[in-house]
């Protein structure tokens, strides 16, 4: 598992990559890649259902896409969202209260509310 993490450049890549990645995908997106990333840390997580989450992290996160939006549009978008559900969906048994409170405590970190009152976030610095 260690080498394929070091494909990625290690966790806190993936963590970076999925902030980067916050404000386009939303906070519901987010939300759930961020169980999926810290049920991957977590020592309780069985090693089938660490694989299946790097490779959906990874193929949310890869350059490459099998179907690039540019190319297929809409189907382009879905795949990585159906990836994602495919993923959450095996593993949610996974996701801790501990897990939980970190995935809170990140996103109440990285997101702001607009003051407008609207569901307007941006990605804190």
């Amino acid at each position: 598992m260690e080498d394929i993490m070091d494909k990625f450049g290690g966790m806190e890549n993936i963590l970076t990559a999925i902030k980067n990645g916050a404000v386009k995908a939303g906070r519901s997106t987010t939300k759930m890649m961020l169980e999926l990333y810290y049920a991957l840390k977590s020592p309780e997580t069985s090693m089938v259902n660490k694989t299946i989450i790097l490779a959906a992290l990874g193929y949310q996160l890869l350059p490459k896409d099998l179907l690039p939006r540019k190319k297929y549009g809409l189907l382009g978008f879905v795949d990585n969202g159906i990836t994602l559900a495919v993923a959450y969906n095996r593993v949610k048994k996974s996701i801790t209260p501990e897990i939980e409170r970190q995935v809170n405590d990140t996103m109440n970190g990285w997101f702001n509310n607009g003051d407008d009152g609207f569901d307007e976030y941006e990605v804190v610095e």
